[in-house]
């Protein structure tokens, strides 16, 4: 049996997602990291000839799956990420969208790689998330000719958000959650 060959992939899509724990809230069915794992396969449908990588964060950004172009990967790494407890808690996006940019520039592609950054948007504002951090990574992608596109999930009116004793989470007098689009 001769082997296939493989066909050079078209795009390099390093999807980027938020698994803090305003992602549990289920404002949207079935829950919102729920509804990152469907919006995935959908992409996945149609993005024939096309490598993918996953990093997960929260405070701290990991590579869940480096590029690849074996969709039975994705699928399966994809099914864990609601159960994946990460050593962290908080969400620090500006870290994984410049690990995102760093996987991009260490694989060294021929072809066009893209960020695909799926979150709620319920981010703390500090150093660590200032709009200027934000800027100043958006412009480094863009520098760097690597577009990157931001799928919010969550409702407007938002939700509270689960906590590990069946409860509801508060923080600040803040007991919900919900999509925010500004950034």
């Amino acid at each position: 049996h001769d082997a296939l060959p493989i066909e050079t992939p078209e795009m390099n899509i390093m999807i980027v997602v938020d698994v803090s724990r305003s992602m549990q809230t289920r404002d949207i069915e079935p829950s919102r990291l729920q509804r990152v794992q469907i919006e995935i396969n959908e992409l996945l449908q149609s993005a024939d000839n096309t490598r993918i990588g996953i990093i997960l964060y929260t405070s701290r950004a990991h590579v869940l799956l480096p590029f690849t172009h074996d969709f039975n990967a994705v699928k399966y790494y994809l099914r864990l990420i609601d159960s994946i407890a990460l050593p962290t808690y908080g969400s620090q996006a500006i870290d994984a969208l410049t690990l995102a940019k760093s996987e991009i520039e260490a694989a060294s592609f021929d072809t066009k790689s893209v960020v695909l950054w799926i979150t709620d948007g319920d981010t703390p504002n500090n150093k660590n998330n200032s709009l200027q951090a934000f800027q100043m990574i958006i412009n480094d992608l863009k520098k760097s000719s690597i577009p990157l596109y931001i799928l919010g999930i969550g409702s407007p009116e938002g939700d509270a958000i689960p906590d590990d004793e069946s409860g509801w989470l508060q923080h600040e007098d803040r007991k919900s959650t919900r999509l925010n689009s500004s950034h």
